[in-house]
């Protein structure tokens, strides 16, 4: 099956709070607890903007795959994505895609044009059942395959595979929990 990032909408302000979260040593501006559009775990997000950069982290309670998005039209279509996961050998794989319809977001450097991955990778983990990952990428790419973020709010898509679902052959199945935010 194909996963899909249908959600229920609310929205965040990517503006820079006056307090910090500490997680892991980083410090973090802002910290939000995402919605579930369904009964289950939700994760939580932190992220700084730091002049035209934005670094974001997010913890989820799953040993399955993690995915985020930033969504233009409040849905997963037209969805700028990251997906990202830790096989059971302990591999790392982490994807910059983008949702062109309700199924499995294409690698941004397969579409056509081809795209460009840039979304770097800072971590990812997966420990005692929660995975998380942290990336970082330019507020505006100039990539057509990335959606610009600017100041205000952003409305955000996220899914989470079944536990212990971890592509190992690179193909995403469908999502346990979804949301927009």
């Amino acid at each position: 099956f194909f996963f899909i990032f249908l959600m229920k909408l609310t929205r965040i302000s990517l503006i820079l709070a006056l307090s910090f979260v500490v997680v892991y040593g980083v410090e973090y501006a802002n910290k939000q607890q995402l919605e579930n559009a369904y009964a289950g775990p939700a994760p939580t997000l932190y992220w700084n903007v730091v002049e035209d950069v934005i670094q974001i982290k997010i913890t989820a309670e799953t040993t399955g795959w993690v995915g985020f998005g930033i969504s233009p039209e409040g849905t997963m279509v037209n969805s700028d994505v990251v997906i990202g996961w830790v096989s059971d050998n302990g591999d790392k794989f982490f994807d910059d895609r983008y949702a062109v319809q309700y199924s499995e977001p294409i690698l941004d450097v397969n579409m056509v044009p081809p795209g460009e991955n840039n979304v770097q990778l800072i971590s990812l983990e997966s420990v005692d059942g929660w995975t998380t990952m942290e990336f970082s990428r330019a507020l505006n790419t100039g990539d057509e395959w990335d959606v610009a973020i600017s100041s205000g709010e952003t409305t955000i898509i996220w899914a989470m595979g079944y536990s212990g679902d971890n592509p190992q052959d690179g193909y995403i199945s469908r999502h346990q929990y979804r949301a927009v935010n």
